[in-house]
């Protein structure tokens, strides 16, 4: 029996030539923008809203998109507001490509991140229109969402210090704090380094662990 059917128009070399092209740009743009591409953007982006805070500074971006694996070193923020200063040594950020569109990170490491704050100068406003107030959730119910956020994300943050002045002088400080927890796990363990208060008031530096279960917060100090 005769086939009838037409026969199969081969694609003209010219518009084939401009499929490939076209699948060349493409590949080409997103490896790109998975290294050099998103460090340069979010450079320019850093230096576009710092100001907006009162702030100026930068860091170097380091990594790549597709790797799961992102580090920040070397920031410096100087500001003549509430802010006065955030340095940063090192910011490593670790997760799952298919899960970070989620909001997800599997870990995330710190080192080195000190902020000095005075409470005699302005807070920056940052220019959003503020949103209505939605009503208020129950407690049990933020803090169960917020265990269910945190808990799988591993945590390691090495020489945290924070200075806040008033009147020129020491108001609130925190000389050290290193923070530990695995991930998944439900125990956090703080090393907490000397904290002053007003009035000469001192606390002791210690080392305690907290551990988040499904139904209660327990604290428990550790050699």
């Amino acid at each position: 029996m005769p086939d009838d059917s037409p026969p199969i128009q081969p694609i003209p070399r010219g518009r084939r030539w401009k499929r490939w092209a076209l699948l060349g740009l493409l590949a080409g743009g997103a490896v790109l923008l998975d290294g050099p591409g998103w460090r340069w953007i979010a450079d320019r982006a850093a230096m576009h809203f710092l100001p907006r805070f009162g702030l100026t500074g930068g860091a170097r971006f380091s990594g790549r998109l597709s790797s799961g694996d992102i580090q920040i070193d070397g920031l410096e923020l100087k500001g003549e507001g509430a802010i006065q200063s955030v340095d940063l040594g090192h910011l490593r950020i670790r997760y799952k490509p298919s899960r970070v569109v989620k909001g997800e990170v599997e870990s995330i490491m710190v080192t080195g991140l000190h902020a000095k704050f005075d409470l005699d100068k302005p807070w920056p406003e940052s220019g959003l229109t503020p949103k209505a107030p939605s009503p208020p959730k129950p407690l049990a119910e933020i803090l169960r969402a917020l265990r269910e956020r945190v808990l799988p994300i591993g945590a390691d943050v090495t020489d945290l210090q924070v200075t806040i002045t008033k009147s020129g002088t020491p108001f609130v400080t925190l000389s050290s704090l290193d923070l530990q927890h695995p991930s998944g796990g439900e125990v956090f363990r703080l090393k907490l380094g000397e904290m002053t208060f007003p009035n000469a008031q001192k606390l002791p530096a210690q080392e305690t662990s907290l551990n988040w279960g499904a139904k209660d917060k327990k604290k428990k100090k550790f050699a």
